[in-house]
């Protein structure tokens, strides 16, 4: 990701972030104002639903429990580069992967309230949504997740060195 400044920067990743956020919203608006038929026998339905509904509770948490392990260890691996341009670089690229997992997460959801039409889906589907909301990087939160120090931080947070 090409950038001139730190402001730049930022700026490129709460767009993208943004963006993320809008695809469920679009697919979720899609789904909901489209007459859909589909036919899907009663008796697989309450099976399906049942096992769904077990499973919906802990698929959200472990998937989002391993990215976030996997997002720390990338960091500390991230906090070892040389430059702060790799750095950023490498945040960004982990940023991508992020949003995209729960970006699937969340339309893996929706679809899954288009098959079986619980509310239950419904209300993880909008979980999710406030989750890709809230992980909207700032200038704190990366020099904070970088570690960054002295002139680096500086440079992150004012955009120029005194």
């Amino acid at each position: 990701m090409k950038f001139s400044s730190t402001g730049e920067y930022i700026y490129k990743l709460q767009s993208i972030c943004y963006v993320a956020l809008l695809f469920p919203l679009i697919a979720f608006t899609w789904v909901r104002f489209t007459p859909v038929a589909m036919p899907i026998d009663e008796k697989w339905r309450n099976y399906t639903s049942d096992l769904l509904n077990i499973l919906l509770c802990f698929l959200p948490m472990v998937i989002l429990t391993s990215v976030h392990l996997w997002v720390r260890r990338r960091l500390i691996t991230l906090r070892q580069q040389p430059t702060m341009a790799e750095r950023l670089e490498g945040y960004a690229n982990m940023l991508f992967i992020k949003m995209g997992i729960a970006v699937m997460l969340a339309l893996a959801f929706l679809i899954g309230d288009l098959m079986l039409f619980s509310d239950l889906f419904l209300i993880v589907f909008f979980l999710l949504l406030l989750y890709i909301a809230i992980q909207r990087p700032s200038k704190e939160r990366v020099a904070s997740a970088l570690q960054l120090k002295g002139a680096e931080r500086e440079l992150m947070l004012r955009g120029k060195l005194d």
